[in-house]
This record gives structure tokens, C-alpha cells and sequence, in this order.
């Protein structure tokens, strides 16, 4: 995919603007995901401002992946053990909960079709944990609130995103059959964490028959990849596959 000197210069603006933000952040002592979003928006509602558009893809193949091979990676292995219960509660349950909370509100209230009213509720049940999890850092909240919080994130965005495309594939479909999403919604969670444990264990292997600094850090960066596209290109999650592989390695 190639871009036009146009859209480069735009790039460069919005990376420019996102430094500018991360000085400003440690300055004032602002949370960073907090000041990156007021930003987004005064730049989106701007006059005059030109539209960048990116393929789905660029984030979701080329930037996801690495992002949650990294965050799981230096994840405590012994705090997602000992909190085992209450992060499986929030990312699984509460996700599920919120969606058909507001897919049934979405149905009722607004008259969408279920498909679309589920697709709404997969959308906004995931939280922003990292805003939440620097303010607690700060307000001296006990480590394990914020392990459970960070626990929490690494899978709520995979599970949503589950959903949404459980819920999408419905509305396409024009049918929605309960038992059908939930033995669709099972595989891929199920798949995702075994495409993840297989990568991670061929990849572990790999890195103790290695001993050259370049090729490990090569693999260390591919890592995530070589979880999530086998993943997503068998139909389970690759979101899941990527943070699975990165506990396994950390």
C-alpha cells in the first residue's frame, strides 16, 4: 500500500501532534490515553482540516499484533494466575453482559434488528483500561485493583471483537441463531488460545536452539504475527492468538 506525498505530510502531522501530546501529558500530569483523545477530537472537529483514511487492515493486521504480543509480554504471569477469577469475570462475563444488555435496550428502544442491536453492544462493551489503570497507579489504588484492571484488558478487546464480528456475520446473514453464536463465539475464543500456545511453544523452542542476538529480536518482533494471521486465517480469534503467545513467552 503506497501513499501520496499528501497523506505522508499528514502522517508526519499526526505524529508530530502525538509527541507533542506525550510532553504535555508528563507535564501537567495528565493521563496520556485521556489527553490523546480530547486531541483526536478537537483534530476531527476542526475546520479545514483534511481526512486521512486508512485501510481496516493497517491497524488491525500491521499494528495490533505487535501491540498485544508487547502488552501481554510483560504482563506478571503470577498476577493473572492469582486473579485468575475475577479477570476471566470481567473480560468474558462482563463483556457478554454489557452486550446483551444494550443489544436487548438497542432492540426495544430503537427498534434495530437484534443482529444490529448486538453489533452496537459489542462496540462499546470493551473498557479503556489503560486511562483507568494510570489514574489508580497515581490515587495509590492497591497493586492488585491494578493488576486485575491490566488483566482485564489484554483480553476484553478480543472477546468484543468476537462478538462484533459474530454479530456482523448475523446481520449480514439476516438470521440470528443463538445456539449458532455461541458455539461460533466458543471455537473462536477456544481456537485463538491454541493457535497461540502452539506458535508460542514452536517459537520457544526456536529461540533455545539460537544464539544470535539479531534472529531473537527478529523473532521476539514477529512473534505476535506469526500468532495472529494463522489465526484469523482459519476464522478464530487472532486477537486472543497474540495475547495468548505473549504470556506464554513472558
Amino acid at each position: 500500500m503506497g501513499f501520496t506525498h499528501h497523506e505522508e505530510l499528514q502522517l508526519l502531522l499526526l505524529l508530530a501532534s502525538f509527541a507533542a501530546m506525550v510532553v504535555v501529558a508528563a507535564w501537567e500530569r495528565v493521563p496520556l490515553p485521556v489527553l490523546l483523545v480530547g486531541g483526536g477530537l478537537l483534530l476531527g472537529l476542526a475546520p479545514g482540516v483534511p481526512r486521512l483514511s486508512l485501510p481496516p487492515d493497517v491497524v488491525l493486521v500491521a499494528i495490533l499484533p505487535p501491540l498485544l504480543y508487547s502488552s501481554a509480554f510483560f504482563t506478571g504471569l503470577r498476577d493473572l494466575r492469582t486473579n485468575l477469577r475475577p479477570i476471566s469475570l470481567l473480560a468474558f462475563g462482563l463483556v457478554i453482559v454489557t452486550t446483551g444488555v444494550v443489544g436487548v435496550v438497542g432492540h426495544e428502544a430503537l427498534s434495530l434488528s437484534w443482529a444490529a442491536a448486538f453489533t452496537l453492544g459489542a462496540i462499546v462493551s470493551p473498557t479503556d483500561a489503560l486511562a483507568a489503570s494510570e489514574i489508580a497507579r497515581r490515587l495509590q489504588v492497591p497493586r492488585r485493583v491494578i493488576a486485575i484492571i491490566e488483566g482485564e484488558s489484554l483480553v476484553n478487546d478480543g472477546m468484543a471483537l468476537v462478538l462484533y464480528r459474530t454479530a456482523v456475520t448475523a446481520a449480514i446473514a439476516g438470521t440470528f441463531s443463538f445456539w449458532h453464536a455461541s458455539a461460533r463465539l466458543v471455537l473462536s475464543i477456544v481456537g485463538g488460545v491454541a493457535v497461540g500456545l502452539a506458535v508460542g511453544f514452536v517459537v520457544r523452542q526456536v529461540r533455545r536452539r539460537v544464539d544470535d542476538t539479531p534472529t531473537e529480536v527478529t523473532l521476539a518482533l514477529l512473534s505476535g504475527y506469526l500468532a495472529f494471521l494463522p489465526a484469523a486465517a482459519i476464522g478464530v480469534s487472532g486477537v486472543l492468538a497474540a495475547v495468548t503467545i505473549g504470556v506464554y513467552m513472558g
